[in-house]
């Protein structure tokens, strides 16, 4: 997680990172307690835009990329 530092008008205050293991991981945690009270808590005072993607290959031991991005107005 971290606040964007571009001063670009069409660029979102914040972004949240996860990776995880595969889809069923990723919905293990927008299920949990600690993510529901966060989503509660952001959706008060920002808008979403939320990203999935597949990572995972024959290669690659990553699975599901979870990315969401915020604006808040506090500029």
């Amino acid at each position: 997680m971290g606040r964007n530092t571009t001063t670009r008008d069409c660029a979102y205050d914040f972004c949240v990172i996860g990776v995880f293991a595969d889809r069923a991981a990723l919905a293990r945690y927008m299920n949990h307690p600690d993510h529901m009270r966060g989503v509660q808590a952001w959706s008060q005072i920002s808008t979403w835009v939320v990203a999935d993607l597949d990572l995972a290959d024959d290669e690659s031991p990553l699975g599901v990329l979870a990315a969401a991005t915020t604006r808040t107005g506090q500029r």
